[in-house]
């Protein structure tokens, strides 16, 4: 099991555990968010990681930064790399997904007022499993296309 699978079923039990669904705890489902977002950011920063020899990976898996990866996730969210190449549909949804997770992951860390349910909480989560998912199916199914998203998402310039 993968640090991200790890995260991913920690938001999973903490949603479990927030309480009654029609009180549920603000704060567990908050650090649910929190688990949804660094799970699919995990499992991007391991995609990268293993681009590099073993020997390397544990730097590599620290260099992806959280803005570069939003503003190259809004460029590849329109179907399309910055080289031209058409993005694969399943990254494209990743794309679209991973800003939307860390707005969320923002807004459960630092906005005191925002409020969160049990069922924004599970679709968060699923939306998480989904990037973690598509984000390994890709190295088989589109390799080359899975470089130029991590890539685009490492802050290559072309």
């Amino acid at each position: 099991m993968t640090l991200a699978d790890e995260t991913l079923a920690l938001g999973v039990e903490l949603l479990r555990l927030s309480g009654s669904p029609s009180r549920p705890r603000q704060i567990t489902l908050r650090k649910a968010v929190h688990c949804a977002y660094y799970a699919a950011f995990t499992a991007l920063c391991e995609e990268w990681a293993r681009t590099f020899q073993v020997a390397a990976r544990p730097t590599a898996s620290r260099m992806l930064d959280h803005g570069v990866v939003k503003t190259a996730c809004g460029q590849i969210a329109q179907g399309t790399f910055k080289s031209g190449a058409i993005c694969p549909r399943d990254l494209v949804v990743c794309a679209r997904v991973l800003p939307e997770l860390l707005d969320a992951r923002f807004d459960a860390d630092y906005d005191s007022t925002a409020r969160f349910n049990s069922s924004q909480v599970l679709l968060l989560l699923g939306q998480a499993e989904f990037v973690v998912r598509a984000l390994r199916a890709a190295r088989s199914i589109c390799r080359p296309e899975l470089h130029l998203f991590l890539l685009q998402c490492a802050g290559a310039k072309r």
